[in-house]
């Protein structure tokens, strides 16, 4: 079976073993740059696939370097640098490796390597890490393209399938559950607050709003909800209703970024 033809996801975990590096014995007593123990780290991830149904496929990269900067006194203040060789892929499958590799999925030959950096560490109870940061996966001049995608699919004869209108509930008015504010969900709400107060300078709400924009979208043939009761539901079928968003509040919008 091809992962090419689904919609996929990846999550990417990491397990890491470290060793001081020649560096750390120049640092003060109490902060260290230790550098990962290939042979006793992991690096792996979970494709999620679905479309009529569901796949979950699990890998790992074999090849890595990278550093950890840590202060036992302030783990808030450590740092991950970390580099992954895409050609050592393995799926445990030569049909899918040959498919990772390709220019369908991490495009070894253009890509070799990803990068991650992170910008926030929480120690957690248990001891670990839990890494927030940035990964490029096709290098750090690659820029989202979303309109260039749809415009290529329309091209193509492909619809578009639009999900996560309101990211997870961070383009709702509030969210619907606890989240610490050094996480993703927390940071990205924080980020909209521009579009809650464009939202309401229009009498609607921030869900209304980004289902409607997400409809509006040009060659975005439908949008997935993701809603949890009768309301929501409403909610967006009346955002389906009111058409298409105007150009001068698209701009407005797209303006936030």
């Amino acid at each position: 079976m091809s992962l090419v033809r689904l919609l996929v996801s990846l999550f990417v975990v990491t397990a890491f073993a470290l060793v001081p590096t020649p560096f750390a014995a120049a640092q003060a007593e109490r902060s260290s740059v230790y550098a990962v123990n290939q042979a006793a780290s992991t690096i792996g991830f979970t494709i999620y696939g679905s479309m009529i149904f569901k796949i979950k496929r699990d890998g790992l990269f074999k090849n890595f370097s990278g550093q950890l900067s840590y202060d036992p006194a302030n783990p808030a203040a450590a740092h991950v640098d970390l580099t992954v060789y895409t050609n050592s892929v393995d799926m445990h499958d030569a049909g899918n490796n040959a498919l990772m590799k390709s220019p369908d999925f991490f495009d070894v030959a253009r890509f070799p390597t990803m990068h991650f950096a992170s910008s926030s560490i929480n120690l957690k109870p248990d001891g670990s890490l839990d890494m927030t940061g940035d990964m490029w996966i096709m290098g750090p001049d690659l820029q989202p393209d979303n309109a260039g995608v749809r415009a290529r699919a329309a091209e193509a004869g492909v619809g578009v399938m639009g999900i996560r209108a309101v990211a997870a509930g961070s383009l709702a008015d509030a969210l619907d559950r606890e989240v610490d504010a050094g996480q993703p969900a927390g940071r990205d709400y924080e980020r909209a607050a521009g579009f809650r107060r464009l939202a309401a300078e229009r009498g609607v709400s921030a869900a209304f709003l980004a289902h409607r924009y997400a409809l509006s979208l040009p060659d975005v043939a439908t949008v997935v909800l993701g809603v949890k009761n009768r309301e929501e539901l409403a909610e967006c079928l009346e955002a389906e209703a009111a058409g298409p968003l105007p150009e001068d509040e698209m701009r407005a919008i797209e303006a936030l970024r």
